[in-house]
């Protein structure tokens, strides 16, 4: 199962003008997303015996509830779940503030984080380092895999992780870093939403990278329900 809706496989907002604004996207950048808000009710989940292993081993699992960066930004959220975001010229894309993670369990190994040495690699080769990852990780516990996700799922568990640990999921290190997503953005072609960088003082950061090399920008491999 993939951090995208099996529903949405055949229809997207991405190369939706109307939405994204007149430009051509790689597809393979594209983020898809159901066009009915209320297709996804309830998501997969890890087996329970998967689960308590994988709690077992110090990998931190949670279950996304469809949150946007603009439902994570929102005034007056009172449950604890919300996020100051350090950046704001998202908020000029409409595509990207209102696009939502799923609904479903997920798990990060906080011990991994962003993948060492994935720094100063472009898209692809993230892709395929996560891939590998994937692959052992599957072996180590049969029925998980593992992917780069979209900006709203990586926005979401920082607030999550912060809310159940007291921690930051992306702490600020003196420079940003950031893990690369599978989300495009409408701010450059073929540029995609890049995420991290978490502060107490600024808050949760986001960019936009062109998927070539770049000493911020790393990847943080999502577990999911295979």
């Amino acid at each position: 199962m993939t951090i995208e809706s099996e529903e949405a496989t055949t229809r997207y907002r991405g190369n939706d003008s109307k939405v994204r604004g007149e430009q051509h996207v790689d597809p393979a950048f594209l983020h898809l997303v159901p066009e009915d808000e209320d297709i996804i009710s309830s998501g997969p989940c890890f087996d329970i015996k998967l689960r308590e292993r994988l709690q077992d081993s110090g990998i931190w699992v949670t279950t996304l509830e469809r949150e946007s960066a603009q439902s994570l930004s929102a005034p007056g959220r009172t449950d604890g779940k919300g996020l100051k975001f350090a950046t704001d010229w998202h908020t000029e894309d409409p595509y990207l503030e209102a696009v939502r993670s799923p609904s479903m369990e997920v798990a990060i190994d906080p011990a991994v984080g962003l993948i060492d040495g994935s720094e100063y690699k472009g898209f692809i080769e993230l892709m395929l380092i996560v891939d590998r990852y994937s692959r052992q990780i599957a072996r180590r516990y049969p029925g998980v895999r593992a992917e780069i996700a979209v900006m709203p799922v990586y926005a979401e568990l920082a607030a999550r992780y912060l809310l159940e640990t007291g921690k930051y999921l992306f702490p600020h290190e003196g420079d940003r870093r950031f893990t690369a997503t599978a989300t495009s953005t409408g701010r450059k072609k073929f540029a995609l939403a890049v995420a991290g960088s978490h502060s107490p003082e600024e808050g949760f950061a986001l960019d936009t990278w062109l998927g070539i090399p770049d000493m911020r920008v790393g990847v943080m491999p999502v577990i999911v329900p295979a």
